[in-house]
């Protein structure tokens, strides 16, 4: 007698939801925009992946520059953030009351940041 598998509508949605981010995202190691919703992008920026243009919209990208650079860029560009927290070793700054969230993380030999416009 054989074995019958069951799926659970949590690992379906998640198998959904994984394919629906891979196939919309776009990742070009020198196609990086200057900026993203008007937040900028460090300058160095590689490794671009657009999950989503629309709002909610999310850029992602690398930076081979430390998470403090990276960090530092930010408040000289965007001055400080309304709200500023270390979660799970990731730097998060909130601005425009949390509608803008740029989150860096320490990534190999840099840091990546996630850009998250949310209106």
């Amino acid at each position: 007698m054989s074995k019958i598998r069951t799926t659970t509508p949590l690992k379906i949605i998640s198998g959904i939801l994984l394919s629906f981010l891979v196939s919309n995202a776009k990742a070009n190691p020198s196609d990086c925009p200057s900026e993203f919703y008007q937040l900028p992008l460090v300058t160095s920026a590689t490794y671009c992946q657009l999950f989503n243009q629309a709002l909610p919209a999310s850029l992602s990208y690398f930076v081979a520059t430390s998470p403090s650079d990276a960090k530092a860029f930010y408040l000289a560009a965007l001055g400080e953030p309304e709200q500023e927290f270390t979660e799970k070793g990731r730097a998060v700054l909130l601005y425009k009351g949390g509608v803008q969230t740029i989150i860096i993380s320490i990534d190999k030999q840099g840091s990546q940041v996630d850009i998250l416009v949310k209106q």
